[in-house]
């Protein structure tokens, strides 16, 4: 995959600033993820969807079987994208009904924070192109957090 579609895809999550996307990867920050999975909400749907929810990693590979098994595309997958618990269970119970604002996904439950999100990874999206075009690697984009 080049690097301008991972630029394009991914600089939020390689900013440290979100927990992941799906493309035909998944990039992702582990500690982000886990800290997301402990949501109480989080680990409540995830237990619905059947998952043991042991750790990131275990969910990570249930996630997989989930998108290769299952005949439908597993809503759940939202959690691993760092989107708000409130909004994946929103959208999975009634995913038109109740909608307040959408950009990288739909927020019913906060639109305000939702939008300061959605042009926070705009902007970083935009200053991490830009970087690349300037000379930057993907390797020298990537913030180490931790």
């Amino acid at each position: 995959m080049p690097e301008e579609l991972i630029i394009e895809h991914c600089s939020p999550t390689l900013a440290g600033i979100k927990t992941g996307k799906f493309a035909l990867i998944y990039l992702y920050r582990p500690d982000h993820l886990k800290k997301d999975l402990k949501n109480p909400q989080a680990l409540s749907l995830l237990k619905k969807m059947g998952y043991e929810a042991k750790n990131p990693e275990c969910c990570i590979v249930q996630l997989v079987r989930h998108l290769k098994d299952e005949e439908s595309f597993p809503h759940e997958i939202g959690l691993f994208l760092g989107y708000p618990p409130s909004d994946v269970e929103c959208f999975m119970k009634h995913p038109r009904r109740g909608v307040k604002y959408s950009g990288c996904w739909k927020a019913y439950s906060d639109p305000e924070e939702a939008k300061k999100l959605f042009v926070r990874f705009r902007k970083c999206t935009e200053i991490y192109q830009k970087m690349n075009q300037s000379g930057k690697s993907l390797a020298q984009l990537a913030v180490r957090t931790g």
